[in-house]
């Protein structure tokens, strides 16, 4: 498992100076420090001109993903990032 020093070292070895690497590592530790909700589901449907991906967790469906279609896409949403996650509005 990854820790603060982990990663601070490793955006030294990079060239990074102190400072950098520090705020490198900060940011990995807010984003480490989100919870993950669980997923019993994924759905991508075609809305018009747009391709919505909808996450089941605690029995309802969460609009996760929402892309513009205009060609090739492509989009992750991570699970510790579920609290931006918004409710579908079916």
């Amino acid at each position: 498992m990854k820790t603060w020093g982990d990663v601070y070292y490793a955006h030294l070895r990079k060239g990074e100076d102190h400072g950098s690497a520090a705020y490198a590592a900060d940011l990995w530790e807010k984003r480490m420090a989100k919870t993950t909700i669980p997923m019993t589901a994924v759905w991508s449907r075609r809305i018009g001109d747009y391709v919505e991906t909808l996450v089941e967790t605690n029995g309802e469906w969460k609009l996760a993903i929402r892309e513009h279609i205009d060609g090739s896409f492509s989009h992750i949403a991570e699970g510790n990032g579920a609290d931006k996650w918004k409710s579908d509005d079916k």
